[in-house]
């Protein structure tokens, strides 16, 4: 799928979002040579996303795995309910007859990462010589940007030291390939899609990369500052390699 959206507010989203709490000390990460722990591919069908999940994955300690039907949504939700609830009705809550008993212990931040360490584990499935983890989705043309920003704030909180790639493609390329693949995405949602994720991109935060397919198609030597971006032991020629290799024949 694909974006342009309407701009929002994301000093007011982030301020309803939890901090990384990695960064506070509470997980321990040793020294790498790569930028990040966890890679999220941020894009829409029919974009060359999976041809850039292979590209990553030749990278020595590096595992992306494929779409996951927006799984993390639901979590966010949840984490949504308990910031919530705590925030509402956690006053005079340690009483056993307040209908909110024991709001006040709900404790969202240290939730959020729960939630993350169980998404890596049970969904992600990390290899024992992984030190990046990640995977793509391409979902996000059904959320409103409120929501998607919302998302991407959850997963900086849920994460330990997360980046994201946003992908995308020319629109009338990736509308006529939808239809060709039988996808049952309206050109709007593409559009929709492609608006939300250029827009992010052009937020400027330094955890966020933004590909082009039509660049890196016709000269992989363009992914060289995604490559550095991430501290990827990764060459161009490795990269050309696979791009000699087919990818994405589901659908």
């Amino acid at each position: 799928m694909g974006v342009q959206a309407t701009s929002t507010n994301l000093t007011t989203q982030r301020a309803a979002c939890p901090p990384n709490i990695f960064a506070s000390g509470a997980v321990s990460c040793q020294p790498h040579p790569m930028s990040f722990d966890t890679l999220l591919i941020l894009t829409y069908g029919r974009s060359g996303s999976t041809l850039l999940q292979g590209i990553l994955n030749s990278a020595e300690g590096v595992c992306i795995r494929g779409e996951n039907d927006l799984a993390l949504l639901g979590l966010y939700r949840s984490y949504q309910a308990i910031v919530a609830s705590k925030d509402r009705f956690s006053a005079n809550s340690e009483n056993p007859t307040h209908p909110w008993y024991g709001a006040h212990l709900l404790e969202p931040h240290t939730y959020a990462r729960a939630l993350g360490e169980s998404f890596r584990q049970h969904v992600l499935r990390p290899p024992p010589s992984t030190t990046m983890i990640g995977f793509k989705e391409i979902r996000y043309g059904f959320l409103t940007e409120n929501d998607f920003i919302g998302l991407v704030e959850f997963c900086r909180s849920a994460f330990s030291r997360p980046a994201f790639i946003v992908n995308t493609r020319e629109m009338e390329a990736v509308i006529a390939s939808n239809e060709k693949a039988g996808h049952q995405v309206t050109p709007d949602q593409l559009r929709h899609s492609d608006a939300i994720l250029r827009n992010f991109a052009a937020t400027g935060r330094d955890d966020v990369h933004h590909v082009h397919y039509d660049d890196y198609i016709k000269d992989a030597a363009r992914l060289e500052a995604m490559i550095n971006f991430l501290k990827l032991d990764l060459k161009v020629v490795q990269v050309e390699e696979v791009m000699k290799q087919q990818h994405s024949t589901f659908g």
